[in-house]
């Protein structure tokens, strides 16, 4: 009975809704804090053309696909095993983000846009290691704010970026009700109810 009551309730919403989604976003603390590296005998590197083609041959679809985010004002790294790629991490500056739903980036300002892991890499601690080491590679460089946009659900990148001190700072939903064109946002500060307080900034 409740599962045929939620399954109503969801497609009351998504019929209203039409197009919708919800992100968090989560904010890295400045400066970033100390944590833990890659573990065993993996090691962290830039990416440069050559990483980049072996990123577009990857076998995993995720990994392969990341390649997409390259480009000017990219920033990316790949957590390597020997030479066999095992994670990857990307951030974009203001110039690469353009305009965005989320945020706006000014001056030295980032936004990581994907960190993805191998599947026979996961529960190693690579995402949380590849998030704090793009934060303190790119403090080295000059920013003054790195944030992130995690869909409100995905509680493994939560758990990641949480784990190395990020903090959950709004709450975005955004919709085209009855399917109009234009896209409504309603951005909420966190604050008052996030579980590790979030700040009240735009």
């Amino acid at each position: 009975m409740r599962n045929t009551v939620r399954e109503a309730l969801k497609a009351v919403v998504q019929r209203v809704l039409c197009d919708y989604s919800i992100y968090f976003i989560y904010e890295c603390p400045m400066p970033p804090p100390v944590t833990p590296g890659v573990p065993g005998a993996l090691r962290i590197a830039g990416i440069d053309d050559e990483v980049l083609k072996s990123l577009r041959e990857h076998p995993y679809q995720k990994i392969a696909g990341a390649a997409a985010y390259s480009g000017v004002g990219a920033t990316g790294w790949v957590a390597l095993d020997g030479t066999e790629i095992a994670a990857t991490c990307w951030a974009w500056n203001r110039e690469r983000l353009g305009d965005s739903l989320f945020f706006t980036l000014t001056g030295l300002q980032y936004a990581l846009v994907d960190v993805v892991t191998a599947p026979d890499y996961r529960g190693r601690g690579l995402a949380p290691a590849m998030i704090s080491f793009s934060a303190r590679t790119l403090v080295e460089l000059g920013m003054t704010r790195y944030r992130a946009w995690i869909w409100w659900t995905n509680t493994a990148s939560i758990r990641a970026f949480e784990k190395v001190g990020w903090r959950r700072s709004q709450l975005i939903v955004t919709f085209r009700p009855f399917g109009r064109r234009k896209r409504w946002v309603i951005k909420l500060n966190t604050r008052f109810w996030s579980r590790n307080g979030g700040r009240d900034r735009d």
